[in-house]
C-alpha cells in the first residue's frame, strides 16, 4: 500500500483537478486538490507497422515501446526511481504499457454540461 501522505507528481501536460462531493443539500462538487503539470511528461515510444491491406488500403497497428520522460522541447530524461512516498499521474496508455506500481491514472472523471472533463474523483491503477 502506498503512503497515505504520498507526493503526487503529474506527468501529463495538463492540470489534474480532484473533486469531491460537498456535504450540502444541492450535492455539488468542490475542488479537493489541483496537481499542476510537473513540466515533464511520460510518453511511450511508438512505431506503425503494416499488417496487411484491404482493397489496397494499408492496415496498420501501432507498436508501443519504451516509456520516456520528456519536456515540452523534446528533451529526454531518465525515469524517476520508485519511491514509497511518491506516485505519478500518467496517461492511460503509459500506465498500460508499464508495470510500475507507482503509476496511476485519473478515474471517475467529472464532466461539465458540454461534456468536457473538469476533474476526477479518484486515481486508479491500470
Amino acid at each position: 500500500m502506498m503512503n497515505k501522505n504520498a507526493k503526487v507528481v503529474n506527468l501529463t501536460p495538463h492540470a489534474i483537478t480532484v473533486v469531491r462531493e460537498c456535504e450540502t443539500s444541492d450535492g455539488g462538487l468542490e475542488t479537493f486538490a489541483v496537481h499542476e503539470p510537473s513540466g515533464r511528461m511520460a510518453r511511450c515510444t511508438s512505431k506503425t507497422v503494416q499488417t496487411g491491406t484491404i482493397n489496397g488500403i494499408p492496415i496498420t497497428k501501432t507498436v508501443f515501446g519504451d516509456i520516456q520522460l520528456v519536456d515540452g522541447e523534446g528533451n529526454v530524461y531518465p525515469m524517476p526511481e520508485i519511491c514509497d512516498d511518491t506516485i505519478y499521474i500518467v496517461s492511460a496508455l503509459v500506465a498500460r504499457a508499464s508495470d510500475r506500481p507507482d503509476f496511476f491514472i485519473v478515474n471517475e472523471t467529472v464532466r461539465d454540461e458540454k461534456g468536457r472533463i473538469i476533474g476526477c474523483k479518484s486515481f486508479a491503477r491500470v
